[in-house]
């Protein structure tokens, strides 16, 4: 399939111009390089899957799952304490090789280490993605073009930057397993190459199926339990449902009609009960509406309460998740007395 050669979509769509290249994850998400502030990192990640979902059933939607992807890669990584720590010393290095040292500088300052806190993600870590993006456009009209000049200077550089990380995730591995009590005997000898018969490690290796990880928009649990359901996170199921923009808060309008819903596809490790939180605001052409929030055989309905314009508050409630693994969450709309339902931003799962 042929593609228009003159469409941009990283400046299309986030305004992101051919001089501010090659990318690196902060310039997709339009920050300043080492931005620390987790929330502002979060909405600039919100708002930008928003605008380029706005184009997914448009004529040029074939572009919009690589920015999605790439968007869900960089807030991944930037929204984690290790990866983040690791992608931006390699950042600094490149961006240090790229510019010449001042005469009067014998040492180059390290960027600032990050000030805030922040869960880890219980799952894998995400290993950080080359600081160099591609560019799309050459993905997608040239598979086999070899690489332009400008971006061969900076194939050394990112060689060296895998090998080096390739190198520290070796060494903290085998650090790791060398601290393990469990991999010595009394003797002090070495027994990490036997298998620990009744341990947690065989009845997961017997019993759990692999999973794929690969999805970007699979809700995870943080470490301390509580699992986020953004909107932008979610399948929509409808043809009025859009993700936009509003107070600088990411939301679901539009919703009309009873055919119409939402959907998370979330993974949990074991079954158990949740308070549940939906944010939310409603008109009071809205008040009266009543929604359904389901994962499997567990259901809960509640009513919809109007608010003042633009104040956002939520319902709570309990509910099941029944079994391991892999769930769906969905938000249905059971009623809708006015001509739209209530106007959603997330939901979130907190441990009981």
């Amino acid at each position: 399939m042929a593609h228009p050669t003159d469409f941009d979509p990283y400046f299309e769509w986030l305004g992101i111009s051919p001089a501010d290249r090659p990318l690196d994850h902060y310039r997709l998400l339009g920050l300043p390089h080492f931005e620390s502030d987790l929330a502002r990192i979060e909405r600039h990640a919100d708002e930008r899957m928003a605008k380029v979902r706005r184009s997914q059933t448009g004529p040029r939607g074939v572009w919009s799952q690589h920015i999605l992807n790439e968007l869900s890669s960089a807030r991944g990584c930037l929204t984690h304490r290790e990866t983040k720590l690791t992608y931006d010393a390699a950042l600094h290095g490149i961006l240090s090789a790229s510019q010449p040292v001042p005469e009067s500088a014998d040492v180059l300052i390290p960027p600032p280490a990050p000030s805030w806190e922040i869960d880890p993600i219980a799952s894998a870590p995400v290993t950080p993605a080359l600081v160099v993006i591609r560019d799309l456009n050459n993905d997608l009209d040239s598979p086999a073009r070899s690489p332009t000049p400008a971006a061969g200077k900076w194939i050394p550089v990112v060689v060296a930057l895998v090998v080096v990380a390739a190198g520290l995730i070796l060494f903290a591995v085998l650090l790791g397993r060398k601290s393990d009590p469990r991999d010595r005997n009394s003797s002090g000898a070495d027994v990490s190459s036997r298998p620990r018969v009744g341990s947690d490690v065989t009845k997961e290796r017997r019993t759990k199926a692999p999973e794929n990880d690969s999805d970007p928009n699979l809700v995870r649990p943080l470490a301390n339990g509580k699992l986020d359901f953004p909107v932008t996170l979610a399948q929509l199921h409808g043809e009025s449902l859009a993700v936009e923009v509003q107070h600088g808060r990411s939301v679901v309008a539009g919703w009309k009609s009873t055919q119409e819903y939402l959907e998370w596809t979330f993974r949990v490790e074991k079954p158990g009960v949740f308070r549940v939180r939906v944010h939310y605001t409603a008109t009071e052409p809205m008040h009266g509406g009543r929604m359904m929030v389901s994962v499997g055989e567990s259901r809960k309905g509640c009513d919809v309460r109007s608010s003042e314009e633009n104040e956002f508050h939520y319902e709570e409630f309990y509910l099941a998740v029944r079994r391991s693994g892999e769930n769906r969450l969905t938000v249905r709309a059971e009623s809708v007395p006015g001509p739209e339902f209530l106007v959603l931003e997330r939901i979130e799962f907190l441990p009981r």
